[in-house]
């Protein structure tokens, strides 16, 4: 874990869920992925049933938000851009191209890429 070589793990990972069946999920998930490697980690791993009512320094991820929030992804090869979607493929969700299984880009505008740094 790159925190921990950094040594800059946090005191405490805490998780907002109201769910009691989706904590106990999590719960397992994280028992069965950090029991064995990481069992100090697993340690300072908490949940809330609300968001805390006092200050804290920290961060919050609303993962939920995260997945609702419209996004444009793309690919980039030697022929050009490709605009990738979601798509169907042997009966699993896939990336495919928007233009067309050829992946010729077509319906994609050429990027532009500026070598001045902002900020």
């Amino acid at each position: 874990m790159r925190l921990e070589e950094l040594g800059q793990l946090p005191e405490n990972y805490w998780i907002l869920e109201v769910s009691g069946d989706l904590r106990e999920r999590q719960r397992a998930l994280l028992r069965t992925l950090l029991a064995e490697r990481l069992p100090h980690v697993l340690q300072r791993v908490g949940w809330l049933d609300r968001p805390p009512e006092e200050p804290f320094d920290g961060i919050v991820l609303a993962n939920e938000v995260l997945d609702a929030l419209p996004v444009a992804r793309f690919r980039w090869r030697a022929s050009g851009v490709d605009e990738l979607g979601v798509g169907i493929d042997d009966g699993n969700f896939a990336w495919v191209c928007a233009s067309g299984e050829s992946g010729d880009g077509a319906s994609v505008s050429p990027v532009v890429w500026s070598e001045r740094r902002l900020g």
